[in-house]
């Protein structure tokens, strides 16, 4: 229950007032909405878990010790045990002791203030800093109808997805025996990220009816959903679709685009843009859709390199800026389908409410419906007139918000100018050939990463993998420090000379077995990052001054991580692509299937000492040299 003081009726608002009213009950309002989700996901569906536990604090820094080794000389290395020892008996035992209080009275004691620090107060663009893109597999349009039937099955699985789960029929996920927690996909669908400072909401909708659909920037309500609760038919969608084609046929002002800029400019704009009660109705409704479905413009002819993952990763990313498709975009909507003229498909996804493999879960169900020939069933109920009309939504434009449009369209160029991707499919083997090996297919690949880097830096380079903590109630990631003592080793064998075939092997199993503990202990939660994270917001919630600990060289140094890394399988040919963590860094992504492994790597154009290219060039170059050490490349 809620208690909140309003004033009496004859108050008259000014319109800040209104604002901050409204939001405050509709934030109110979604927040029940959410707890209501998490209870659903404790159904009698799906296993209970346990909480997420607190590891011992001297196991913790006995792993954090070992990892930053990599990165520190003698003389810093001890000054690193120095401070870390007096930490251990010092304050962090008190931090201990208090974060193990939090814990007792919460189901995941890190939930809240990882959904607060990693996503809703960062301020810089989600647009490739936070929002991942997510390729499907290629397909063909014959025509301007075969797009529009394409996009009326998407819809219609997405949306059959979206009832499945709200109907308790997804079955649990599980990791070999260990039931997962499912809280993630209840919250895909219906949620919207608002924009305030210092820091942006979370609203929850899982019973809208409606998406929104943009093309050539407008915007337009259409409901999915009919009022008895079944999916709108793929015949009803596709005339609705191209009915919506019809009344759009010249560009709108490119609104969307504000949703580009940084979280605190956002801000101000929409501020702006409630000023106006049209606008109002029309920010709502966006909020409010399931999801919002793009219909994309070409984008321009791309050098011979510059080859369709590449081309797709961009549109997925980014939309290929102001002069393309940067205005045909809501990013604060957690799913956007994308539908390129050219045939490329996607998605780009606010990342705050749930992790990659829910949404490439989600992939795969709308890829295997339209594969299935459900295509021209025309499936799912009909909406009459009255309850399923096309809505354009409307907004009225005053000079200073025009002027704000030409800002965000300037700085979203600028971003898009800097993002170097290098994405590829690696088709020389894929995990089937590693379990060969009787070695993990993750570990493997990403001793290949670590390999590579070396390879170029001729250094160690800190390195981010996700590992899901979906194992504990309301779970969401820890770090695998992937850059270990064992990693450096085997890449400095690698590239010697001297190394014998066998020294090689050898490091290679000692590396990719150190990786797989590191991973199992991280998917246990008893990693380091999240743990020390804690530590130091329970520092800064009760006052106490943070330890030296978090300055230290060690610290700083192996929490710079040049290698942004995530595995997001998924059974269909597709792949995940998202920016790096770091202006010197890089990102891959990779969905390691059977026979091949899809990799989509970004690098910043503005750092001369990092190249996407050259890191795919040096990554691809690294696996076959990995492949020779078991079977002569002769043998290929």
């Amino acid at each position: 229950m809620y208690t909140i003081q309003l004033p009496s009726s004859s108050t008259k608002f000014s319109k800040e007032e209104m604002f901050r009213y409204h939001s405050y009950l509709k934030a109110l309002c979604s927040s029940s909405q959410r707890i209501f989700a998490r209870n659903l996901t404790g159904g009698a569906n799906y296993l209970p878990l346990p909480k997420l536990p607190v590891p011992a604090l001297k196991d913790t820094l006995t792993r954090y010790l070992r990892t930053v080794k990599p990165f520190l000389n003698d003389e810093e290395y001890r000054l690193t045990e120095k401070r870390v020892n007096d930490f251990a008996s010092g304050v962090g035992a008190k931090l201990q002791e208090l974060l193990m209080k939090r814990a007792e009275t919460k189901d995941n004691w890190l939930a809240d203030w990882w959904l607060k620090v990693a996503y809703m107060e960062f301020r810089s663009p989600v647009v490739y800093f936070s929002s991942p893109g997510l390729v499907f597999p290629k397909t063909e349009f014959r025509n301007a109808d075969d797009r529009i039937r394409y996009a009326s099955q998407l819809v219609a699985a997405a949306v059959n997805f979206k009832l499945t789960i709200h109907n308790h029929g997804l079955k649990q996920d599980m990791m070999r025996t260990i039931p997962q927690d499912m809280s993630q996909y209840y919250q895909v669908f219906g949620t919207c990220r608002i924009p305030n400072k210092p820091g942006d909401l979370l609203e929850f909708h899982p019973n809208s009816r409606h998406i929104v659909v943009m093309h050539k920037n407008h915007m337009f309500k259409l409901d999915v959903v009919t009022p008895g609760g079944t999916a709108v038919g793929t015949k009803q969608l596709a005339r609705n679709l191209k009915r919506i084609f019809e009344l759009s046929r010249k560009p709108a002002p490119p609104i969307g685009i504000l949703t580009s800029n940084n979280r605190d400019d956002w801000a101000d704009d929409v501020k702006l843009l409630k000023g106006h009660e049209e606008n109002w109705r029309s920010l709502d409704t966006i909020a409010d859709s399931l999801f919002v479905l793009c219909f994309d413009s070409q984008l321009p002819p791309a050098p011979v390199q510059f080859h369709d993952m590449n081309l797709a990763a961009s549109l997925c990313m980014h939309g290929g800026g102001s002069r393309y498709n940067g205005g045909n975009r809501w990013y604060d909507k957690t799913i956007q389908f994308i539908i390129g003229d050219e045939g490329h498909v996607g998605l780009t996804y606010e990342h705050s409410p749930a992790e990659g493999v829910a949404i490439a879960r989600m992939m795969d169900h709308i890829v295997d419906k339209i594969s299935a020939n459900e295509k021209d069933s025309g499936a799912g109920g009909d909406c009459s007139e009255s309850d399923c009309q096309i809505q354009e939504l409307e907004f009225c434009l005053s000079k200073e918000v025009e002027q704000r449009i030409k800002k965000a369209a300037s700085n979203l160029d600028e971003l898009v100018g800097d993002v170097e991707t290098a994405c590829f499919k690696f088709d020389a083997f894929g995990k089937d050939f590693i379990k060969t090996l009787k070695l993990s297919p993750d570990s493997f690949l990403q001793m290949a990463m670590q390999y590579a880097f070396y390879r170029i830096h001729k250094e160690p380079g800190a390195h981010y993998e996700s590992a899901a903590l979906r194992s504990f109630a309301g779970g969401r990631t820890e770090t695998i420090r992937s850059c270990s003592l064992e990693s450096v080793k085997f890449a400095q064998t690698m590239l010697s000379s001297k190394a014998s075939k066998a020294e090689k092997v050898q490091t290679l199993k000692a590396a990719v077995d150190g990786h797989r503990k590191l991973a199992m202990e991280a998917s246990q939660g008893q990693g380091v990052d999240r743990h020390l994270l804690g530590l130091k917001l329970m520092a800064q919630e009760k006052g106490i001054e943070v330890p030296d600990l978090y300055t230290d060289p060690g610290y700083v140094r192996s929490l710079h991580m040049r290698m942004s890394t995530s595995q997001v399988p998924s059974k269909s040919d597709g792949f995940m692509v998202y920016g790096p963590l770091v202006p010197d860094g890089y990102g891959c992504c990779y969905n390691p299937r059977d026979n091949d492994v899809n990799f989509g790597i970004t690098a910043h154009v503005s750092d001369s000492g990092t190249s996407a290219t050259n890191f795919r060039d040096a990554l691809e170059r690294s696996l076959l040299d990995m492949r020779d050490l078991f079977i002569p490349a002769s043998k290929y």
